[in-house]
């Protein structure tokens, strides 16, 4: 039987699927905790100094890197999106996050000002009616002390209508509890039973002192009821009387914190992540892929995807117009030696499959940090001995988006990359184009 021009449109697509965007499988009851927290914080209940106190407006979730921590709350967040879109459905949240980054350490308040100038953005593309009330909120709760909080984070200053004024006089210490009550006064004007604020910090494990401290004192403010944190971190790369683990002692004087630690899938589990990223039903009859996967990533989601997508690429895993499915040729002494030997280089094989501009790109990005605007990587990258214009490298960095590369909030000028792996590839990338971005890159 012939295949149609449908069939054929419709393997065109499923070719090019990003595997990177399917929903996992066995995190229910993380999920479930979760939404659990973010119900308790709806109800304004606030916290409250009381050892019977069992509810907690705080996750902290723990995990190797690529186990699916940062994937947990983008479900989470997606959940939520789903529910206030159904008629009558709740508000969607202010959702503000932020990422540490290992290059940018020591770069105070990293993460926190990625979070607000979110929050910035976000209010950008809302009616002005919402504008206005909510630049009334705050600037009844800080008045001109408001000018603090834009010089941390500029972006606000088209949320918080005040002059920029020296406002950091005084001594260091007076400063910074200055800035603690600035920051907790402004969560609290913009957080409401109608619209809770969630604030999710990734990578904690890099978190500068000074972040530290202006997170918990967000943390332990009394009066903060619709304030929901989730914090994520790498429990293998923290030293157990660090930093990190003392402000999470701190905390637990205040009130209870649900401590969720993420692991890697058992074979079973991966099966089923399989089964259903590759729209299968028999279970039984995708064992034989789900073996070849695990042995090489023993279950961590990240690395599982990326072997999926190293099949695909190479012609291990195709979709049949045929049959109108997902099928593979596994023989198991050459596939082995077809996969990459570890993540990172699983990740440089797909970049070097990238049109060779979007490699001098994302190589690029990857020598500054996570997150990067359009505008600076205007300004630094060259290609073939010209600078890349606006018009051309946007879709190049939606390329990279739809290929699971890179990721970008709608509306925002920034983009980071989607794992910090990938970031890892695009450092170790040697292509002559890698090796002339690399030495741009350490001379501007």
């Amino acid at each position: 039987m012939p295949v149609t021009s449908t069939q054929i449109m419709v393997t065109k697509q499923m070719s090019t699927k990003d595997f990177s965007r399917c929903r996992v499988s066995g995190r229910e009851e993380h999920i479930e905790s979760l939404h659990k927290i973010y119900n308790f914080v709806c109800q304004g209940l606030g916290r409250r100094v009381d050892q019977r106190q069992e509810e907690t407006s705080v996750a902290i979730i723990g995990g190797s890197s690529g186990t699916g921590k940062s994937t947990l709350i983008k479900q989470f967040h997606d959940d939520l999106r789903e529910k206030s879109q159904l008629p009558e459905g709740p508000c969607m949240p202010f959702f503000i996050q932020g990422k540490f980054d290992e290059l940018v350490g020591a770069d105070p308040f990293s993460a926190i000002v990625q979070a607000f100038s979110s929050f910035a953005e976000d209010i950008m593309q809302r009616d002005t009616e919402e504008l206005e009330r909510i630049r009334s909120c705050i600037q009844k709760q800080l008045g001109a002390e408001a000018a603090l909080l834009t010089s941390v984070v500029p972006l606000l200053k088209v949320v918080i209508d005040c002059e920029d004024e020296s406002v950091m006089n005084g001594s260091k210490e007076n400063a910074m509890n200055k800035l603690k009550y600035i920051f907790h006064t402004f969560v609290g004007a913009v957080s409401t039973a109608q619209q809770p604020v969630i604030m999710f910090l990734d990578d904690l494990q890099w978190c500068d002192l000074a972040s530290l401290d202006l997170i918990l004192a967000l943390l332990t403010g009394l009066d903060m009821k619709y304030f929901m944190f989730i914090g994520c971190y790498r429990s293998d790369e923290v030293e157990p009387d660090g930093d990190l683990l003392r402000c999470f002692e701190v905390v637990t004087t205040i009130q209870p914190m649900a401590r969720i630690e993420v692991t890697n899938l058992s074979k079973d589990k991966l099966n089923l992540l399989l089964l259903h990223t590759l729209y299968r039903e028999d279970e039984g009859g995708i064992m034989e892929l789900t073996e070849v996967i695990y042995k090489k990533t023993s279950g961590n989601i990240f690395h599982s995807i990326q072997i999926l997508e190293e099949l695909q690429r190479k012609k291990r895993v195709t979709f049949s117009p045929e049959t109108s499915q997902w099928e593979w040729d596994l023989d198991d002494k050459t596939t082995v030696k077809l996969l990459s030997d570890s993540v990172v280089e699983a990740v440089m094989g797909k970049i070097s499959h990238k049109r060779p501009d979007l490699q001098c790109v994302l190589v690029l990005a990857a020598h500054t940090r996570s997150g990067i605007d359009v505008d600076t990587l205007c300004q630094l990258t060259v290609v073939n001995g010209r600078f890349i214009p606006r018009e051309e490298l946007l879709p190049m960095l939606g390329s990279a988006v739809a290929d699971g590369l890179l990721v970008s909030t709608v509306g925002s000028r920034t983009y980071r990359f989607a794992h910090d792996r990938i970031q890892e590839a695009g450092e170790y990338e040697v292509s002559a184009c890698a090796r002339r971005v690399s030495t741009f890159v350490l001379t501007v």
